[in-house]
């Protein structure tokens, strides 16, 4: 957070600047400048899908605030999707992703690859 902006996800520059991506392409963002330091990694850290583009060329980014259980991902188009599963993965992943009706319906389900995920 930078004043009254919330910039998620941000990525480690240096140990004391992060990077924060502006749009999947990553060709702008925001630097910030830290306080302190960033603190050591304390092992390995689990990696978690962020944004990913479908096949189809939808594009989703994880949502922030109020997100619908099961589709923590907003796409374009109006589109909900839920986290592609990468683990164990040998061959094409694929989401099911539906546009909503209400904060607890969505309609629609299709079923997509999931072209590129960025962890």
């Amino acid at each position: 957070m930078s004043g009254n902006n919330i910039y998620d996800p941000c990525f480690s520059a240096t140990s004391k600047s992060v990077v924060c991506p502006a749009a999947l392409t990553a060709t702008s963002g925001v630097r910030m400048l830290l306080t302190k330091p960033l603190p050591a990694p304390k092992g390995p850290q689990a990696r978690n899908v962020w944004m990913m583009v479908l096949a189809n060329g939808v594009k989703c980014n994880a949502a922030t605030g109020t997100v619908m259980p099961g589709y923590p991902f907003d796409c374009t188009g109006n589109w909900l999707c839920p986290a592609p599963v990468l683990a164990g993965a040998r061959s094409t992943v694929f989401v099911v992703c539906g546009q909503p009706v209400t904060l607890e319906k969505i309609e629609a389900l299709t079923r997509y690859a999931v072209a590129v995920a960025y962890e």
